[in-house]
């Protein structure tokens, strides 16, 4: 096996770059920039971020991007599974604690199906 490696979003199609242009771009309209370094990278409690995530994860959730994939009659999105891994890579790359668990490891930030 050859396992090469690529870049995210190296595969996507037009549609799909397109879709995570947008997502990037809110994102970064979005984003207070305290979660993009994590409280302990910083020398502070690991709590330290917690309000900025949280108010992060309202932004979201009023997008319908926490819970992109469930029918927007149940606030989600109603967004293929694709669109999904896009917010959820776009998310992880940018913000040192997940809006969805409160986790600190960006690896922890699954959004959910």
């Amino acid at each position: 096996m050859d396992f090469k490696e690529y870049s995210v979003g190296q595969f996507d199609t037009e549609e799909q770059k397109k879709f995570r242009k947008e997502v990037s771009d809110w994102i970064d309209a979005n984003i207070n920039s305290t979660l993009a370094q994590s409280p302990e990278e910083r020398g502070e409690s690991a709590d330290a971020n917690l309000t900025e995530s949280k108010a992060f994860g309202l932004k979201l959730a009023a997008r319908g991007w926490l819970t992109p994939s469930w029918p927007k009659e149940y606030g989600g999105a109603g967004l293929s599974a694709d669109q999904r891994h896009i917010i959820a890579e776009e998310v992880a790359r940018r913000v040192s604690i997940c809006p969805v668990t409160g986790r600190t490891s960006r690896a922890a930030c699954r959004v959910p199906p």
